[in-house]
């Protein structure tokens, strides 16, 4: 099982909130499948699916993470492999460091 949690900044207000739920959730409906938010919390988004979705979710992160500033509204962005834990790992961190290589 793939899944991916995204924690915004608890400081945003309501209607950047509800925005920044709603583009996520766009970016998780995509040509290669959809992947709904199973997050309750409206400060996180959750979307989680088997190996038949994680083209669809790396996709999603991807497009969505080098989507405007949406990154500047996320306190953390996790990457859960239940089969490899060793490929957990932080997206916002990835991002980071391809930013800091491209820029170089």
């Amino acid at each position: 099982m793939y899944k991916t949690v995204i924690s915004f900044k608890k400081d945003i207000p309501a209607d950047v909130l509800a925005s920044l739920r709603e583009t996520a959730e766009k970016y998780f409906d995509n040509r290669l499948g959809k992947v709904a938010n199973t997050s309750s919390d409206p400060f996180e988004c959750v979307f989680e699916g088997g190996e038949r979705f994680h083209n669809c979710l790396q996709i999603a992160i991807v497009n969505l993470g080098d989507s405007g500033n949406f990154r500047d509204y996320v306190e953390s962005w996790e990457w859960f492999d239940s089969e490899y834990p060793g490929e957990n790992h932080s997206i916002l961190a990835v991002f980071e460091k391809f930013l800091k290589r491209k820029a170089s």
